[in-house]
């Protein structure tokens, strides 16, 4: 994620979607005694999806309607009140 913050255009895109791939979801979100990872389970969420809605700005401007609808949607699976990404993806459905 930190790599794909340098980079522009195709080589974020790639480096984005890459490193997306590895975030399966909450850190031991399974676990009911999970209390203890809150911090870290809320910071990797909130950077995932950062990257998924930067991911959908660069599939749309790079022309991959597709991939822009998947991270829009991936991220509305992860937080289901993100206004950003409900907008956008609508937008692309029109």
């Amino acid at each position: 994620m930190r790599r794909a913050d340098l980079e522009e255009g195709l080589s974020a895109f790639k480096t984005l979607r890459e490193a997306l791939e590895l975030y399966k979801g909450p850190l031991f979100g399974d676990d009911p005694y999970g209390e203890w990872a809150e911090a870290e389970r809320t910071y990797l969420q909130e950077r995932a999806l950062s990257g998924l809605l930067r991911l959908g700005e660069l599939a749309e401007a790079l022309g991959y309607r597709e991939a822009a609808e998947e991270a829009y949607a991936r991220a509305l699976r992860l937080e289901p009140f993100l206004e950003e990404a409900r907008a956008r993806l609508l937008a692309l459905r029109g």
